[in-house]
């Protein structure tokens, strides 16, 4: 659970063609102060990402995305597809790909495809509890980080849990 209540809530879109895991991810995620959508595929979670963008200041209090975590293999328009189109609107959107292949191997092969619209990090499924409070505590730090280095790019390990020795 979040232990500083002085912490704003997080904003995080959740994409993934999975019903069930953007449940279980959404479930997972409220308990660390986060106010989640979610979208059911790479298209709707680009459009949902876009139209937030694109509301006037006037007619919301909506404040963008911090961050976006999308499932990599689905129909239509993969993760990779997502990452690049919210790269492009915004480089400051934190973009974690979920993918069940190994998380290095992965992130190489992304990289290279999308070079500096790559994401910003990569977690392996299956997700634990644990792994969701350490994920939250390091978007929140690297929103922190970004308004003194605007540029800041975390390595990719950044965003995955620690191995206990």
């Amino acid at each position: 659970m979040a232990e500083e209540t002085n912490l704003k809530p997080l904003e995080i879109l959740v994409i993934d063609d999975n019903p069930l895991l953007r449940e279980l991810l959404e479930d997972m995620l409220k308990p660390y102060m986060v106010n989640v959508t979610t979208a059911a595929g790479g298209l709707e979670g680009i459009e949902k990402y876009k139209a937030r963008i694109d509301l006037p200041k006037s007619e919301s209090d909506m404040k963008p995305y911090d961050a976006v975590l999308t499932d990599l293999n689905m129909p239509r328009a993969s993760g990779a597809d997502v990452t690049r189109e919210i790269k492009k609107v915004n480089p400051q959107t934190q973009v974690i790909i979920i993918t069940g292949a190994e998380s290095n191997d992965e992130y190489g092969r992304l990289s290279e495809e999308l070079k500096e619209l790559s994401p910003d990090g990569i977690l392996q499924k299956p997700l634990k509890l644990s792994q969701i409070e350490y994920l939250t505590k390091q978007i929140r730090s690297v929103i922190e980080l970004r308004k003194i280095n605007v540029n800041y790019q975390p390595e990719p390990p950044f965003y995955q849990l620690p191995t206990q020795p």
